[in-house]
């Protein structure tokens, strides 16, 4: 463009990079720099005429459309019509068609059922997702675990309360078991035909499953959805607690010892403050946990991650007690764990029977919560 003479138009945000070509981060050299007089650590809107073909990434730099609670929710389910409402939509009764029109080809049309209902299901598989699930501005949803039991719960039920075709979705396994059985095994499980298996270094028993829809028309539904329950839950104690239960199914455990629970660990994407630690600390707030203590993990001897973990630590001490930072040898990156010790926090995320999907789980945690 630059060479071509072409026009440009420049909008300075905050702090990255986006390419309208390749629709995300881009890293920009020196040259292009001095020759715009741009600076660095900003985001630049261009809108660009080039050969009569409009460059036009506008979209890229919208704000997420706002979500009014009083319209979308009405006697307990959500108004798809109602929270969808830049995107084009048939009716057909029950189900509706929509489309989430962008210039991605994988924007695609489906149908699914107008009216979701916010019930416990609804709520665990959307912990999952904000657990294990793809945020980013991809295009496609995309969910991840090893546990075939979990990955089994949440394509069925995400397939039977939106009404959606099973046909819609995929899974890509990896794993360094025997390709045949593992790719046998997740047929079987699912009932699945659009499968591949890949090779990986790690060692898990039936590998770990990515389950994809490849349509950014329902990554957006879902991200919206997932937003909208977010709002939800800190005011409504049991949409709480079943939310929170699907997300201790993916990034929590529970460590037991003679026959009782010792403690429950929250595990948690530091860096995302808002998005996780201190909404996770929210939701157990509304739920009476709040004799928890909290831990920063940031790889031991490094000054910059030791930095950006102590300003984490302020950040979330605005609101929030009992926060420490803690150099760890074996970690890379920076992490975080929410502990919940307390008999009186552990009973009180009892009573909403938190979420294993399978025999086994229910043999190693739920009988410790009755005693």
């Amino acid at each position: 463009l630059i060479k071509n003479h072409s026009k440009l138009r420049i909008y300075i945000k905050d702090k990255h990079f986006y390419g309208t070509s390749i629709r995300g981060r881009i890293n920009l050299g020196k040259k292009p720099f001095d020759k715009l007089y741009l600076e660095p650590l900003k985001t630049y809107q261009f809108i660009a005429d080039f050969n009569n073909k409009s460059f036009n990434n506008e979209h890229l730099f919208k704000n997420n459309i706002t979500i009014d609670l009083k319209d979308a929710i009405k006697e307990n389910k959500i108004i798809l019509p109602k929270l969808l409402q830049d995107f084009k939509i048939k009716d057909f009764g029950e189900q509706i068609e929509v489309f989430y029109e962008t210039r991605c080809k994988d924007s695609k049309k489906i149908r699914l059922n107008k009216k979701i209902e916010i019930s416990e299901d609804l709520l665990r598989i959307f912990g999952m997702y904000q657990a294990e699930g793809t945020k980013t501005k991809g295009n496609y949803l995309c969910f991840t675990n090893n546990d075939p039991n979990q990955i089994k719960y949440f394509k069925e039920t995400f397939t039977k309360i939106f009404g959606i075709d099973k046909k819609e979705w995929r899974l890509d396994v990896s794993s360094n078991k025997d390709k045949e059985k593992i790719d046998h095994y997740w047929r079987d499980l699912l009932r699945i035909d659009n499968l591949l298996v890949s090779n990986s270094s790690r060692n898990s028993e039936f590998g770990t499953a990515n389950l994809r829809i490849n349509n950014n028309t329902v990554r957006e539904i879902a991200q919206r959805i997932l937003r909208l329950i977010k709002n939800v839950v800190v005011n409504n104690d049991n949409y709480c607690g079943y939310f929170i239960s699907g997300i201790l199914a993916g990034d929590g455990y529970i460590c037991t010892e003679e026959n009782r629970i010792k403690r429950i660990e929250l595990y948690f994407n530091a860096n995302k403050i808002e998005e996780e630690p201190i909404f996770y600390l929210n939701c157990l707030k509304t739920l009476g946990v709040t004799n928890h203590h909290v831990r920063i993990y940031h790889t031991k001897y490094n000054e910059l991650l030791a930095e950006r973990a102590s300003q984490i630590v302020k950040e979330i001490q605005t609101r929030f007690n009992n926060i420490k930072v803690i150099p760890k040898s074996k970690m890379k990156g920076i992490g975080g764990t929410i502990f919940i010790h307390k008999k009186s926090d552990i009973q009180n995320l009892a009573k909403f029977s938190l979420f294993y999907p399978n025999i086994s789980h229910h043999d190693k945690f739920y009988k410790y919560w009755v005693s």
